[in-house]
């Protein structure tokens, strides 16, 4: 028998080790079994469902092979063990190397059983598409098999260096610093005192976000540079003191390889911490779409702006790289070439680096909040030139794909513009004040779609009053001469037939005569209300989802402010059922709080009694679709006598 084959054998031979790895490895083969036979469930969460299925047990795998390799180690410090380690010529350190050799190779067995699974389902279920048996595969790497090495040296620098008291103690705080319960309290120190340790919580927590939602069917779970990098970190972390313990002193296999390790520590500790996206994540109260939320609902109430920039902007030009975040170098030919200062509007996560007018020369500028101004210097002023960079959580552009549609000031837009909706917690739908020619080119590994002409290797170029780029586990298709770029993932939404039915139901329901070339479906997340659907002036419609479009588009053609008024006004005429249980429920809330102003619903039906059904609903109408009637709801119904 060799040494190797007698390292296996202890491992089997034990009495506990075997029977708890294959009453594990039953209860993972349940799982992914009865995930392939619950076909509602493919539905419900999409293609993606069977790696859902494995990633839910990740933290069941760091707990397995960090209570294991506790256990296997912690034997070669026993007297059982005393004679094995006498008779092998290294001592020691070679019955632990092996040993850890063993649980890899177990590590390893259970990934492949994951991977099996997962391979199956990719087949099984037709995805057909390269990328996400990708994406799939490195997944299950990083976190069912990092996570599970990772947790393998922990146990063993644990059984190393602590007596077994102290060691189940230290185990039994780990589990619990990165299971549920932790996250449950950081919560309530977050909401009841204000402390945030969300980021540390992140730090330390190896296992995928958000499991218990559908995932973001766009892009998949994350495997953004953070992630990986933490798993990186904490392995080599761990392997740099096993190694000082284990290795001869004062060797040069000992020095190169703890230097070797603590060079991959720090520099995936960087990588960690670089500026970027981070993982959309529910939990974290400050993360997501939440971060945007707190900034102008907390930070910065009652800071924005509207203002005339006195220009217009006629044609932008973008050089767009996209990797841990967008860079871009964006310029803007101007219609008025005299003003002092220029002013825009460009989302403030995105940092402005430099200014330079047509001929290179540097401008003076200054950015504060989502508001910028450049100076002119008294020079003639024919295109400016900005240099920015950043993020944003809910609109991402990262390495695994590219959401930035309209809404989201990612470019510079003329003049002030009051960007976020404290009320609706979404950010407004402002668009250019009259449409300008765009040319883009966004250097990127994927595919990107835009709402523009695509003329090669995403190159963008056309004419409208905004611009959408999306890009990840999206694909296109055509339904009755319309193109439809959707997450193909979604099997739910988008079904060959339920994707072709919703989009010819929608074009006959429509009473308008808007050209629609093109429809692009946004990955569906807390956006806001003004996120729900977009008409852009080229034809194209940026959606959440393709089913309510219906309901969805009359809405979006009026002015954000006055879309809410307008959607009351669509239920009192296709439901008005729904119409008189929102004003029985508003009457209701008005007698027990009189103080409080009307809701929509009895401003409306209190019209409708004073001046007849038709003419207040005529009224309702035209204001609505008035973009230059700035009056308030309240203005509007007192002038209706």
């Amino acid at each position: 028998m060799s040494i190797n084959r007698k390292y296996f054998k202890l491992f089997i031979n034990d009495l506990f080790l075997p029977l708890i790895a294959l009453a594990f490895l039953i209860y993972i083969n349940y799982l992914h079994i009865n995930c392939l036979s619950v076909n509602d469930g493919y539905l419900m969460l999409g293609k993606l469902s069977m790696l859902r299925e494995s990633l839910l047990t990740s933290i069941l795998c760091f707990a397995f092979f960090l209570f294991a390799s506790y256990y296997f180690i912690d034997k070669a410090r026993q007297d059982s063990m005393l004679e094995c380690i006498r008779a092998t010529s290294g001592g020691a350190r070679i019955v632990y190397f092996r040993q850890l050799g063993v649980l890899f190779c177990v590590a390893f067995l259970f990934y492949l059983v994951y991977l099996f699974y997962n391979l199956y389902a990719y087949f099984a279920w037709n995805i057909g598409h390269f990328e996400v048996l990708g994406h799939i595969t490195m997944c299950l790497f990083v976190y069912i098999f990092l996570v599970s090495a990772a947790a393998v040296l922990l146990g063993t620098l644990v059984a190393l260096f602590f007596k077994r008291l102290a060691a189940c103690l230290i185990m039994i705080t780990i589990m619990l610093l990165v299971s549920p319960v932790a996250l449950y309290l950081i919560e309530a120190t977050f909401y009841g005192y204000g402390i945030n340790l969300f980021s540390f919580y992140e730090f330390i927590c190896l296992f995928p976000r958000d499991l218990q939602s559908i995932p973001l069917h766009s892009i998949g779970y994350s495997l953004l540079p953070d992630r990986v990098s933490a798993a990186v970190f904490y392995i080599t972390l761990f392997l740099i003191p096993i190694m000082i313990k284990l290795l001869k002193k004062r060797s040069v296999v000992k020095y190169a390889c703890v230097s070797l390790c603590g060079v991959i520590c720090a520099a995936s500790l960087t990588v960690y911490f670089l500026p970027g996206a981070r993982t959309l994540t529910q939990d974290n109260a400050v993360g997501s779409f939440a971060v945007d939320r707190l900034y102008y609902m907390d930070e910065h109430l009652g800071s924005e702006k509207s203002e005339d920039g006195g220009f217009s902007v006629l044609k932008y030009d973008m050089e767009l790289t996209v990797k841990n975040q967008l860079s871009a170098k964006v310029t803007m030919s101007v219609d008025n070439r005299s003003l002092d200062s220029y002013k825009f509007t460009l989302y403030h996560g995105f940092i402005i680096t430099g200014a330079e007018n047509q001929d290179g020369a540097p401008l003076e500028f200054t950015q504060d909040g989502d508001y910028v101004e450049v100076k002119s210097s008294g020079a003639q002023i024919a295109s400016i030139t900005l240099y920015y960079a950043g993020y944003n959580p809910t609109y991402f552009a990262h390495s695994q794909g590219i959401s930035l549609p309209g809404n989201l000031p990612f470019f510079p837009r003329s003049g002030y513009q009051v960007v976020y909706d404290v009320d609706e917690q979404g950010f407004y739908s402002n668009f250019l004040d009259k449409p300008a020619e765009f040319h883009i080119r966004v250097n990127y590994g994927k595919t990107v779609y835009s709402n523009l002409d695509s003329v090669g290797n995403n190159t963008f170029s056309g004419v409208s009053d905004n611009c959408v780029l999306v890009s990840g586990f999206l694909d296109q298709t055509a339904v009755d001469g319309v193109e439809v770029v959707y997450p193909y993932l979604d099997a739910e939404q988008f079904g060959e037939e339920m994707l072709k039915a919703d989009v010819l139901s929608f074009l006959k329901s429509r009473e308008d005569d808007n050209p629609i070339e093109k429809i692009i479906i946004l990955p569906y997340v807390n956006m806001g209300s003004y996120a729900r659907c977009n008409y852009y002036s080229d034809g194209t419609i940026v959606c959440l989802q393709l089913r309510t479009l219906s309901t969805d588009y009359p809405v979006c053609l009026v002015a954000n402010e006055k879309q809410a008024l307008f959607a009351l006004y669509n239920t009192y005429l296709k439901n008005h059922s729904d119409f008189e249980n929102r004003l029985s429920i508003e009457r209701q809330q008005y007698e027990a709080y009189p103080d409080l102003e009307p809701g929509l619903a009895i401003m409306m039906q209190d019209a409708i009694d004073r001046l007849g059904e038709d003419e207040a609903l005529s009224a309702i109408d035209s204001f609505a679709h008035d973009r230059s009637d700035k009056r308030s709801y309240e203005e509007f119904f007192s002038s209706l006598q």
